[in-house]
């Protein structure tokens, strides 16, 4: 089982609303259909995840951000990939406020983008990677 350890961004809105991400360019290529995550990215060689956190920040949207902070949730997961082998997914969620939703214009390693309420986290059909991301969500928003 390979592993990759990934920093994730929870970017929201004025609206409280979060940026996900489907169809992510990336190696290994998951087993499933295309599924809903927010974006972010696996640490490089010697990097903190706070350090990943900052440069897919950057890289993703454009925003420079100096220090995040502690990360907000932590997420472990194994994913079928499409070679029949798996991966051990390990990721920590920082959380950044923006000032618009236009940033998603930027997003340049996604073949789609989406702003989602909390609600409707919570009542899609569609995969979202993590799935209980509605109710972190909820909670992060309720602090």
């Amino acid at each position: 089982m390979r592993r990759r350890l990934c920093a994730k961004l929870l970017i929201l809105d004025p609206q409280q609303r979060v940026l996900l991400c489907r169809g992510l360019a990336g190696d290994p290529a998951p087993a499933q259909d295309a599924f809903w995550t927010p974006p972010g990215g696996g640490l490089d060689e010697g990097e903190s995840f706070e350090q990943a956190a900052r440069r897919a920040l950057q890289k993703n949207t454009g925003i420079v951000c100096q220090h995040m902070g502690a990360p907000v949730a932590e997420h472990t997961y194994s994913l079928p990939l499409a070679d029949g082998d798996r991966l051990l997914v390990d990721e920590r969620y920082f959380l950044i406020r923006a000032e618009g939703d236009t940033i998603a214009e930027r997003v340049m390693s996604a073949e789609e983008f989406r702003w989602w309420d909390s609600q409707s986290l919570n009542s899609t059909t569609e995969l979202i990677v993590p799935e209980n991301l509605g109710l972190t969500l909820a909670g992060l928003i309720a602090n």
